[in-house]
Parts: structure tokens; sequence; C-alpha cells
């Protein structure tokens, strides 16, 4: 038996009537059937984030979107936040200017029921009050692919993944390649990027370094009186080497590390209120695994022994505070091993056990903060079964129990089944629990910190029916998920608290991918999201109930040039301090010209028709930008 690791890379759903981008989604959908060829046979994609091991996307029972290499370079995306935006079930929002922090919900739920994994290492942030993820760095050059899933994921990834896992997975090994970009626009936006991946022998190798700067806007939207330019640095490397010793046995090492130099705008000292001031911040986010990876008993028995280390390092220099910094570590020894049997009296049927061990520090320290320093440590046994039938269905179960140092211990479940009912036609559902534990900011923090709080915990699942069509591939699916024991600030006690009510999260993704013919690709995706207290049915702030997007991909026919426009939709939205964010439309189109086989000429224009828009009030977006640049690929 071939081994598998080596594929291992680390009730109320129609409130307001649909949006003219939901009924185009919906009419895609339902005009493939006219559009469809015959039935051609492609290759399936592997995918490491939906399970403990590989698993192809055709047996997985979560809800997953996966954005491929392909995908980011027809729409010559930079960031990874704008390759995120308008993906199912995804809600993005950034602070100010690109490259500022950057958030990721999905399915409605707050940024801390998100987790963030690069090429198996988890990236959320210990010295942020609630854990959460910035985004707003990270750069897309040398990145492979990102997968999405989403639900209750933490069975298989522990805290955070209550409302799923996004995974960064950057390039490595195949045919050795050389890519080389410089591009140039609008607000003196300067990108230059080398990346590069192949294979030499024994060894696999994958390479990315990138760099960004931008003179921007102000963070402060330019509408209110607030010219100042907010300017933004970021520069990014990444490497993969994997060594084969022998066909059952190999070594990896991944590191990574990104670092980014942002102007801000604060608040006033005596007010609060917001100000173009001279504020800037730095942030350095670094990452280590190291792994061995062996077979045993002919292939049956695979092993994986890793050591994973994440770091973070933010410094603030405010006019109105002072200098400051905060400081979260990560540390992480894990063994996974997964045995594969078969049973005599179902000869079709493939069973895979999967058990997993893993210990994880934590440690938060900051100047800012009378605590000064704080950590917490875990212990983890996880479980995981798989069977797959054939070609016809794959499920899974999975349980997983934490041990915590400092607050109570937790389990968590899951199971997710994707079944075949026809040919074509393939049902895929999934329910799961979820846990958030309290951070160590709110649970030591001098001021507002609680050793007593306890996880956050939710359960969710999702039903969906994906057809395929020739070249095109549909998929509807509902979901919900509920939330209880949130963690919130209490301004009577001035502290954090496990707080009373239920925060419920349900709705419907829809998307449509495929080829209306040779020249012309399409991906469009709708999701209506209805998120409120179960109480008294507020809805969550800067949530919308509609959003969606379409992508288009043209090639020119008779030359070596293609078109690429995306509309992103977000709707209406309400904001803190009673403030209502009206819904907007995005519009954005590239194109490129290959001049030999090596170098191709691109230009883009960011939001074409100059919307005016917020996504957090009070802080400016984008206007009409304009980019032109030079690929060259060896």
């Amino acid at each position: 038996m071939k081994s598998s690791f080596t594929a291992f890379a680390g009730a109320g759903l129609l409130r307001p009537a649909l949006t003219p981008l939901a009924v185009a989604c919906l009419t895609a959908t339902f005009a493939v059937n006219a559009l469809a060829a015959d039935d051609d046979t492609t290759t399936d994609e592997l995918l490491v984030t939906a399970s403990r091991l590989p698993q192809e996307a055709s047996s997985v029972g979560s809800s997953v979107t996966v954005l491929t290499r392909q995908q980011l370079e027809q729409r010559q995306i930079t960031r990874v936040a704008d390759a995120l935006r308008g993906m199912p079930g995804i809600n993005i929002y950034q602070t100010s200017t690109p490259g500022s922090v950057t958030y990721a919900r999905i399915r409605g739920l707050n940024q801390r029921f998100v987790k963030v994994v690069i090429d198996g290492v988890t990236v959320n942030d210990p010295s942020d009050i609630s854990n959460s993820m910035d985004l707003g760095s990270l750069l897309v050059a040398d990145i492979e692919r990102i997968e999405i899933v989403r639900g209750p994921q933490s069975a298989l990834w522990g805290s955070d993944a209550i409302g799923g896992v996004i995974q960064i997975i950057t390039r490595q090994g195949g045919t050795n390649r050389t890519n080389l970009r410089a591009e140039a626009g609008t607000n003196d936006t300067q990108t230059l990027s080398l990346s590069g991946s192949g294979s030499a022998g024994k060894v696999d190798y994958g390479y990315g370094l990138s760099g960004l700067h931008s003179d921007a806007f102000s963070s402060l939207n330019e509408d209110r009186g607030n010219d100042e330019k907010d300017k933004n640095n970021t520069r990014q490397v990444n490497g993969r080497v994997t060594y084969h010793l022998t066909d059952d046995w190999d070594v990896r090492l991944n590191v990574s590390h990104n670092y980014s130099r942002l102007d801000y705008d604060g608040y006033d000292p005596l007010t609060f209120a917001l100000t173009d001031n001279n504020d800037f911040s730095t942030a350095e986010r670094n990452s280590v695994r190291l792994e061995t990876n062996f077979a045993l008993l002919d292939g049956n028995f695979e092993n994986r022994i890793g050591f994973s280390h994440a770091n973070t390092l933010r410094n603030y220099y405010t006019e109105a505070s002072g200098n400051y910094d905060y400081e979260g570590e990560s540390n992480k020894a894990d063994y996974q091993g997964q045995y594969h049997f078969g049973i005599a009296a179902l000869p079709n049927l493939e069973n895979t056990l999967i058990v997993a061990l893993e210990h994880e520090e934590e440690s938060f320290n900051s100047t800012y903060s009378a605590q000064g320093e704080a950590d917490n440590s875990s212990d983890s046994w996880v479980a995981e079964y798989r069977a797959d039938l054939s070609d016809t269905a794959s499920l899974s179960l999975s349980h997983r129990f934490d041990d915590n140092h400092d607050f109570d211990n937790e389990n968590s479940s899951r199971a997710a089944l994707s079944w075949n009912i026809l040919p074509q036609t393939r049902l895929h559902t999934s329910y799961g629990t979820g846990i958030k534990n309290p951070s160590l900011y709110q649970l030591f923090d001098a001021y507002s910190g609680n050793r007593d709080l306890t996880a956050e915990e939710s359960h969710g699942g999702d039903i969906g029916i994906e057809q395929k069509l020739g070249d095109w591939s549909l998929d509807l699916t509902w979901f919900s998920n509920r939330v209880k024991n949130q963690i919130d600030y209490d301004y009577s006690t001035f502290t954090y608290q496990n707080v009373e009510g239920v925060t419920r999260s349900k709705g419907v993704e829809v998307s449509a991918n495929g080829k209306i013919n040779a020249q012309l690709q399409l991906n469009a995706s709708y999701t209506y999201t209805d998120v409120d207290n179960e109480e008294d049915s507020t809805a969550l702030l800067r949530q919308p109930w509609h959003e969606g997007s379409v992508y288009v991909d043209y090639k020119l026919a008779g030359l070596p040039a293609a078109i690429n426009t995306g509309i992103v939709y977000k709707g209406q939205r309400d904001d803190s301090g009673s403030h209502h964010l009206p819904s907007y439309t995005v519009v954005n189109v590239s194109g490129r010209y290959d001049l030999n086989p090596t170098w191709q000429l691109t230009a883009r224009v960011e939001n074409l028709f100059d919307r005016e828009y917020e996504e957090l009030y009070g802080y400016g977006t984008q206007g009409r930008a304009l980019y032109v640049g030079v690929n060259a690929a060896f």
C-alpha cells in the first residue's frame, strides 16, 4: 500500500429580498445545465485541512473551498485578505488602509472563532486580546493554495476552530520553476517577489521572498477631512524543504517570516475622538516546523513526529499613550500515527484509525499590561476513524480531549459524511462541537483578567448537495451554529466574564464554478447569513445578510492574452455607535499578455467605478487604483 504521508503539507432564512448579485449567482447555477459539455475525468485534489491526513476533495464531508494558485494569478491578487473576499461564508473587514489590521469571519462568527494555519503551523496570536489572527500583512507570492473549512473543527484543530479553519499552503516540489514579479501603481505602491520550487535528487524545496511598499491614503475616511497618507511596508520570506531518506521516510522543515510597518490614525488623548495623527506600529511574525514522517508494516502504519514554534511581536508608537509592545509565543510537540486496515467481510471498505498526541505551551508578555507575563500549557489526545467505501461514500468520526493547565478541560467531537447518491451528485454533511479557550490576556491581565473563565462552546453543522455537470461544479449548502458561554468584557465588574445568552448563526452558501467554453471560465458564490443574539434577535455588528462574488476569466481568441473581472458585493451592515454601513459593490479588472513563454505583462484596476464605501465606520478604503507589472517564469 502506498504511503499517504507524502501528500501531507503541513429557521427564518429569507428576511430581506435577494440582492441582484444573489439572483445572478442563482441564475448562473440553474443555467449551467444548458452550458455543460460531456463529463470529463479530472484529477481529484488532495486536501489536508478537513481531516488529520490528506483526503480527496470528493470524499470530504465538511464544507470546503479551495483557492488555487491559478486563481490567484488570474486575479493578480497580492494580499491573502483580498484573496478571501467574496469566498463562500467569509466576511473580511480591515481597520484602515491595505495592510492594516484585517480579520476574517466565517459564517458570521467573530474573528476569534477562526483558526489560521500556515503549512501546518497555527499562527493565531497568543498576545492578542482574543487570540485572533491579523491577516493584513500576509502576501500571496509563493502560495500554492488556500483551504477554507467551514463549521466547527475543534475535534481536529483544537481551540479557536468554532467558525472554521483557514490554511495557507505554500509551494514545494514538482517541476523546477522560478517566478519573478514586479508591479507598481497608485499611491506609489511597489511590489516585488521572487519564488520558486522544485526537486533535486532526494530533496523537494520551495521558497518565496516578497516585499510591498505603499504610500496608501489616510486610515481615517478622507471624505471627513483626513488627508494625511498612512504608509505601509511589508516583507515576507517563506521556505520549505523535504529530504527523502527512503521511499517511506522523510524529514521536513518549514520556515516563515513576515515583517510589517504601518502608519495609522489613533485617538485624541483628551476627547478620545479619532484623530489623523502620526502613530505607527510594527509587527514581526515568525514560524518554524520540523517533522519526520515514516511508514512501517508495508506502509500500513504511518507515523509523524513534529515540533512547531510561532511567535508574534507587535510594537506601537503613539502620540497619546507612548510606546509599548505585545509579544506572544506558542510551542508544540506532536505525534500522529495512522493505521490502515481492511475487513475481510467488506473488501471494498478501506479503514483508517488515526491517533494523535499534542503538547502545547503558550506565553504572552507586554509592556502595556501591568500583568507583564503569562503562560499556559495543555495536553491533547485526538482520535479519528475514517471509512472509505470505494468511490461511493466516506465517513469520518473524530474526538478530542484537551487537558488544560489553568482552566477546565474540554472535549470536542465531529462527524462528517460524503456520499455519492448518484454518479455526479454528492451529498456532504458534517456536525461537530467547537471550543474557544479564554486567551492569556482575558485570564491574566492585572486589571481585566479573570482566572475563573471557562471555554466558549458551540455546536453546529451543515448539509449540502454538490452537482457535477461536465466541466461545472455546483454546490448548495445550509448551515447552522450556536455559540454559548461567550466571553465578553463586563462593564460592571471591569473584568472579562462568561456571559449568558447564545449567538445563533444560520444561512445558505451557493457556489458555481466551471467553464462556459474553452475561453471563458466563471467562479460565482453567494452567502446568506443570519447571525444574532438568541434572546433578543439583535443582529451582530459588521455582518451583512447578503454577500458574494462573481469572477470571470476570458482568454482572447487568437491572442496570448486574457482579461479577468471580479465583482464583490457586501450587503448593508450595522456598526458600533448605531452607525449604518450601506451595501456596496466593487469591480476589479485585470489583464495579462504573454510576450513569450517566459515574460508576461500585467495590468489591473481596483475599484473600477471608484465606489466610496466603508468596511469599518470612520475608516477609509481604496478608491480607483491602477497597477502595471511584469512576470517572468523560468
